[in-house]
């Protein structure tokens, strides 16, 4: 028998384990799984969304999505295994191209700056 999934059974069953998990799992084994470009259109939307998000909305401690980064998402979020560089061609064919984050200054301490300064000692002239 072929079995048409929709987009939000799918996700929630690659999401969470339950009914629709249990389901999309005895019919992988028992019968022909099919879909459509629309449902794969769909599925490919919600995972742009994602990305679209910056890291740091989703929980994540980067502040730019790189190959690494996303296959991580992709298992703890979908369930679903992508390599690295499987990743970063996905970047690619959804539009996204390839920045280096900044780096991050460190911020000093006012009062160790001062502290630490070297100053004149009052009644001394400079040079003497």
């Amino acid at each position: 028998m072929r079995i048409v999934f929709d987009t939000n059974v799918l996700i929630a069953a690659v999401v969470a384990s339950g009914v629709c998990r249990d389901l999309l799992e005895y019919c992988t084994e028992n019968h022909e799984l099919v879909t459509s470009d629309y449902i794969l259109g769909e599925l490919r939307e919600k995972l742009e969304r994602d990305l679209r998000l910056h890291p740091r909305d989703l929980g994540y401690e980067q502040n730019l999505w790189d190959g690494k980064l996303l296959s991580h998402h992709l298992r703890q979020r979908y369930a679903t295994e992508l390599g690295v560089r499987q990743c970063q061609r996905l970047f690619r064919s959804l539009g996204f191209r390839r920045r280096k984050p900044r780096p991050v200054i460190a911020q000093a301490d006012p009062e160790a700056q001062r502290a630490f300064k070297k100053t004149r000692r009052a009644g001394r002239k400079p040079g003497a």
